[in-house]
């Protein structure tokens, strides 16, 4: 597998954890797939809100929004300048990107 190791890779086996240490693998799990869907929808689609992300993945703003701060501080995603209202509450966010030079491996 030339892939390379995503966060839960990394992680110890679970299987003699403790249920805190079942509970970190498990969030760091759903944390790395969550980025990869992120990125594979960014890099399908270019730019999109938060809210455009939440739609096509099916899930709210709030299992989003995080990541997308997280992505940010890890230089992975970055703001593009632009602002979409989002048509059911009518309030403008953020729109992201890729980080530049970044490639989707």
């Amino acid at each position: 597998d030339s892939r390379a190791p995503d966060l839960f890779d990394l992680l110890p086996s679970p299987a003699a954890g403790t249920t805190q240490q079942l509970a970190a693998v498990a969030a760091a799990r759903s944390r790395s797939d969550r980025y990869r869907q992120i990125i594979e929808l960014l890099t399908e689609r270019g730019p999109l809100a938060c809210w455009e992300l939440a739609a096509a993945l099916g899930c709210e703003l709030h299992q989003i929004s995080g990541r997308l701060t997280e992505m940010r501080g890890e230089k992975i995603i970055e703001n593009c300048g632009e602002r979409r209202r989002n048509p059911r509450t009518g309030v403008a966010g953020e729109v992201v990107r890729l980080k530049r030079g970044l490639t989707n491996a």
